[in-house]
């Protein structure tokens, strides 16, 4: 009696582990053997998709045949063996051989011409089946893309929240993603560093292991994390929230693509290491210790000699922070001016606000244009989706300062806060001296922070400078009475200065023009 191979496929293993067409394709099949009386000698199961060209299980079974294992091959119906054209060749090249190739729940005898015919119009409708489900499926992608939810498995760090929805944040895996682009964009550590760093934290690949090299480059490069879905050459606003920001995300790909140098770990962490700059080349000193004093020094060529000892620059500081007036008295009696005029400052949120929301529209329009062009060929893909991705990035870059300031109330508060506690904290740097855990204070409060020859340079940012200038510490120390209300300012002229002085230094705080990216059209009213 002839020996057969029966093969019996599911699309998934989803399919093959919870459905019951497997039973069914083998229960069909061995009715259909037993009517034709037909030897069953082995079966071939399979798991995947038959528009697949190489089908593991597939392929093995044809080699059996074409060496002689089987006489012939039963399958349950066209499309279970094959929905692309390759595949339904090499089945009528079995046939072609010689080998009986039966169909058990289609009446098509392949012996015969019209047989033949029949079967390969169906599997000539089974392929076209298949490219017509790819479109609709790509159409489907293309549709949620638009609405900004993501159509496939979230990366790591989300989770799916299921058709229709956007992705969420994993509460447990999410805050580690985060943690890699903080740690990554600090420069102190490598790719193959991090990888095992994180595994130590807890993301790893769930067995314990570091994920390799690779998979944390891409995770370090995926812009999904910052809000953008790329996909090919095409880039859309995600509808999930963003787990990191698109600065943190720019400050990584710094560091990855060497714009910044990955700097080695430093065990011994001088007061004010990359914080000291040389007037004259704009190269940040080098900290060293000699005879049990530290010292800067710059090493360009052309800036030998400039050197000075950290004690220098530490009473250089203390002095410059005297010179802004600083005293308990004197911020206690400013912090009452000081927040009295941020609760004016609302209206000012709410202006920055409006701008805000008309930069963004004007972004969407942008990338409406944009679209024109491209769909009159007035500019190639490439130039597209360059474009477009840039003006996407700057319509998240708002998004973002929109969500900041939602909450207006809020912001002012945390704003102000963070500003008087600044001013606390020079104060008492002033009074105790200046160590590495408080460079912080320094890198918020300085825009310029230089040596030229043995002298120090300091340039407040524009909010202290302001108060520098008008002397305002100074006023609020001295005349807490004469300022302890604005009412009780008996001059109308300087009650309006007063008015106006704080009302400026606030608009800085709350919006600094000396910061990259800052529109400084706004004010506080």
């Amino acid at each position: 009696m002839k020996k057969y191979a029966a093969y019996i496929r599911v699309s998934t293993i989803r399919q093959g582990e919870k459905g019951t067409s497997l039973l069914e394709q083998k229960f069909a099949i061995e009715g259909y053997a037993k009517r034709e009386g037909l030897s069953i000698g082995a079966w071939f199961e399979e798991k995947e998709t038959a528009a697949k060209i190489g089908r593991t299980v597939f392929m093995s079974m044809l080699k059996q045949i074409q060496r002689g294992g089987f006489d012939g091959l039963v399958l349950h119906k066209i499309d279970r063996g094959a929905r692309n054209l390759k595949d339904w060749a090499e089945l009528s090249q079995l046939s072609d051989t010689g080998v009986d190739v039966r169909v058990a729940g289609d009446s098509v005898d392949l012996n015969s011409r019209g047989g033949r015919l029949s079967a390969d119009i169906q599997a000539v409708v089974a392929a076209d089946y298949i490219r017509n489900l790819r479109e609709e499926v790509k159409k489907g992608q293309r549709g949620r893309l638009k609405q900004g939810l993501y159509p496939w498995k979230p990366p790591i760090g989300y989770l799916s929240a299921g058709s229709g929805n956007p992705a969420t944040i994993c509460p447990v895996v999410g805050p580690l993603v985060r943690e890699a682009f903080e740690t990554y964009a600090n420069g102190h550590l490598s790719i193959k560093e991090l990888r095992h760093h994180m595994a130590k934290r807890g993301l790893d690949t769930g067995s314990g292991k570091p994920f390799a090299i690779n998979r944390m480059h891409e995770l370090l490069c995926r812009s999904f994390y910052y809000g953008l879905i790329n996909v090919k050459s095409e880039a859309y606003i995600g509808a999930h929230e963003p787990l990191i920001s698109k600065r943190l995300f720019d400050a990584a790909q710094d560091v990855m693509r060497g714009r910044l140098k990955r700097t080695t770990f430093i065990r011994k962490q001088y007061a004010f290491q990359k914080l000291l700059r040389c007037t004259q080349c704009d190269i940040v000193l080098y900290a060293e210790t000699q005879k049990g004093h530290i010292y800067y020094r710059c090493h360009s060529e052309g800036c030998r000699g400039v050197c000075i000892r950290e004690s220098i620059v530490v009473e250089a500081l203390r002095n410059e922070i005297q010179m802004l007036g600083l005293s308990d008295a004197a911020i206690t009696q400013f912090s009452i001016m000081f927040t009295a005029t941020l609760a004016s400052a609302v209206d000012s949120v709410s202006e920055r606000q409006k701008i805000l929301i008309l930069q963004r529209e004007r972004g969407k329009d942008a990338v409406v244009r944009l679209t024109d062009a491209y769909l009159d060929q007035a500019i190639d893909r490439v130039t597209f989706g360059e474009r477009k991705q840039r003006l996407l990035d700057e319509q998240l870059k708002l998004q973002s300062e929109l969500a900041e300031i939602a909450s207006s109330a809020a912001y002012i508060e945390f704003k102000g806060r963070e500003f008087l506690e600044l001013l606390k904290a020079l104060e008492n740097i002033r009074k105790v001296g200046f160590s590495a855990d408080q460079r912080r204070y320094v890198q918020k409060t300085i825009s310029n922070f230089g040596i030229t020859g043995k002298s120090v340079e300091i340039t407040w940012k524009k909010s202290l400078s302001l108060m520098k200038e008008r002397g305002v510490l100074f006023a609020c120390g001295a005349a807490r009475d004469r300022y302890r209300t604005l009412e009780g300012n008996d001059n109308q002229e300087g009650m309006h200065a007063s008015l106006d002085m704080m009302k400026e230094i606030v608009n800085e705080v709350l919006f600094p023009t000396d910061e990259d990216n800052c529109d400084s059209s706004h004010s506080v009213q």
